[in-house]
């Protein structure tokens, strides 16, 4: 089944509340997509903040689907559920996300 890759950049727009956003976003966000339809898993990572960056926070979600088109309807109309139930919080800023294929599997470096 074909692999793809949603990459999703973000702020917290209070950095006062930067705590608040972290736990948010692994212990109900992450959560709360991972429900979705055809989604795997998910990662997380922090820019080190001596690199520029337009983003603070990566996130990774792994996504298997035969018919991407309709997974990513089914995605909208989840996250259309999610965002009526309250459960996003105003802090985050969505900077870019964008939506990869895996053309080919993982190559690793030879004797790692």
């Amino acid at each position: 089944m074909p692999r793809w890759y949603y990459m999703v950049q973000t702020v917290c727009t209070d950095p006062a509340k930067e705590k608040e956003f972290n736990d948010w976003y692994d212990n109900v966000h992450i959560p709360d997509l991972l429900e979705a339809e055809g989604f795997l898993r998910a990662t997380r990572y922090e820019n080190d903040a001596t690199v520029p960056a337009q983003s603070r926070y990566l996130a990774i979600y792994e996504v298997e689907s035969d018919d991407i088109a309709r997974t990513w309807k089914a995605y909208g109309e989840h996250v259309q559920k999610i965002r009526a139930a309250g459960r996003v919080v105003p802090i985050c800023n969505v900077v870019s996300r964008a939506l990869w294929r895996q053309m080919r599997p993982t190559q690793e470096k030879k004797g790692a």
